[in-house]
């Protein structure tokens, strides 16, 4: 978000998280300085409570979520859904296969219980959005690379 609002405002910004209320409390953060700046509504929904009405929010961001709900389908489910027709849906996700969960490490993993394959955010994005931005960047160029194949980046457009 901090990248995002460089490049255009926002009036508001809501921060949805089952533990966004203790985040909101780690100083120096973005959580902290948008909720002391009166700009983030703090919402600790889980995503797959999703309390927003469809085609509410121009921008809906998921940034390495998927990994860590209790049921990814219906998540993103819901995060296309809150989107209005023309709005933006962008993710960033760590992408697992089958030689990735041969590592102790990945299978033994409880905080990113979901393991999850490009072809999957495929098959849910591609129907209803047009994209802007697909990739996905090589395992040496992710965030965790012993236990990530890639990092899938979509940015799409509502239909």
């Amino acid at each position: 978000m901090r990248l995002i609002l460089e490049a255009c405002t926002a009036k508001y910004v809501f921060l949805s998280d089952p533990l966004i209320n203790t985040y909101v409390n780690f100083r120096d953060t973005f959580v902290f300085q948008a909720h002391r700046k009166y700009m983030a509504i703090l919402d600790n929904h889980p995503i797959e409570e999703c309390p927003f009405r469809s085609d509410y929010f121009g921008l809906v961001v998921l940034i390495n979520v998927l990994d860590h709900v209790m049921d990814a389908e219906l998540c993103l489910r819901h995060a296309m859904r809150i989107v209005e027709p023309g709005g933006i849906l962008i993710i960033g996700q760590d992408l697992t296969n089958e030689d990735d969960l041969r590592n102790e490490q990945v299978v033994n993993d409880i905080g990113h219980p979901i393991k999850m394959e490009e072809e999957w955010l495929d098959k849910l994005t591609g129907p209803r959005f047009s994209t802007i931005k697909h990739r996905v960047l090589a395992r040496e160029a992710g965030r965790n690379p012993q236990a990530h194949y890639g990092t899938y980046i979509f940015a799409g457009r509502k239909l």
